[in-house]
């Protein structure tokens, strides 16, 4: 609610800057002196909301210049406070928690929760990782793989092998079936198809 009349005020602000940057304008059209007093007549208004052209009119250039750098530091001031009262509005709604039904239970944790409804089949089984299932079917050989190519290395066999080339095939026929043309390249290549800057170091062997 504050922030909003702070918003208000800032409208009205502008819009009084902006005619006085027109009177101004017209003044100078009209070759108007710019000297003259620069205080304003003490039963002005300075209620910004209730400025209008016709209150300016009479003013000297210099009054209206005075003015607007008065509205001017106005618009920074009322521009610090909405800042202010957005900053201190945002951390109250961090406060406010979330707003629950009646029949949520009050609990500390996670314990007393309550089911509210359940489906499909919700047993609960052990999940297992990659290595504890590669190793349930027997499908590959680690400690060997490691010894012939270093660690993290593996061989390997039996249904995973099967596995692999079933992906393969999967992967070759639907990229086929969308006009790719299957590519089996040569394991060996000469020298100059590498692109390596210092070949001899960098390749493999």
């Amino acid at each position: 609610m504050l922030n909003g009349e702070k918003r208000f005020n800032l409208d009205a602000i502008n819009r009084a800057s902006k005619m006085c940057s027109t009177t101004i304008g017209d003044k100078m059209k009209k070759k108007e002196q710019q000297g003259g007093p620069e205080e304003l007549p003490a039963d002005f208004v300075t209620k910004f909301d209730a400025l209008s052209l016709d209150v300016l009119k009479p003013l000297s250039i210099a009054q209206i210049k005075c003015l607007k750098k008065k509205l001017d530091e106005e618009t920074v001031q009322t521009n610090l406070k909405m800042e202010n009262l957005e900053k201190d509005r945002n951390e109250n709604l961090k406060k406010i928690g979330n707003l629950l039904h009646d029949s949520v239970p009050i609990s500390d944790n996670e314990d007393d929760n309550k089911v509210e409804r359940t489906f499909g089949d919700c047993e609960s089984r052990k999940c297992y990782s990659h290595v504890d299932l590669v190793t349930m079917v027997d499908g590959f050989d680690g400690e060997r793989g490691a010894n012939v190519a270093g660690g993290r290395s593996f061989f390997l066999k039996g249904p995973l092998v099967f596995l692999e080339q079933a992906l393969i095939g999967l992967a070759l026929r639907i990229l086929s079936e969308k006009g790719f043309v299957p590519i089996y390249p040569p394991f060996f290549y000469e020298k100059e198809v590498a692109q390596l800057s210092q070949f001899d170091e960098e390749l493999y062997r």
